[in-house]
């Protein structure tokens, strides 16, 4: 490998290393200022739904939409959001019943509110797990 090569690799490597930071500070900056945000408002809400890849935290009298895709909200959020299916996030404190469904999606239902989710059968398993050890007390 001649040195103009491994020149041109060492800008490349430095380049990309830039954006990784750049990107990096920028989610930081970005959660910091959600943190704050999702802290105070969210703790009231029983899920974040997606309607054409917007965002919708919704609590039981009112829907809002937020500028995040459901996988950044889902790393951002406290441990009593879990995601229920590909399009949904929900706050496991709020949860009243799960009625099972084998051969479709199982239906949630939420304390306070009408609203009902839908648990895909993918996240079933994984959500009553959780929603188990968060009622014994694990």
């Amino acid at each position: 490998v001649g040195p103009h090569l491994a020149s041109l690799r060492l800008e490349k490597t430095d380049f990309v290393q830039r954006h990784i930071e750049l990107r990096l500070s920028i989610f930081q900056r970005k959660a910091s200022f959600s943190m704050g945000f999702l802290s105070a408002f969210l703790p009231g809400y029983v899920v974040l739904e997606t309607d054409d890849g917007i965002a919708q935290p919704t609590a039981a009298d009112r829907i809002f939409t937020c500028d995040y895709r459901l996988y950044e909200l889902e790393e951002l959020l406290p441990g009593s959001f879990m995601r229920i299916s590909k399009s949904c996030i929900t706050n496991l404190d709020l949860v009243y019943s799960v009625t099972r469904n084998l051969t479709a999606s199982s239906v949630m239902e939420f304390t306070g509110s009408g609203k009902k989710a839908f648990v895909s059968r993918a996240y079933f398993k994984a959500v009553t797990e959780r929603l188990k050890t968060r009622k014994l007390g694990l």
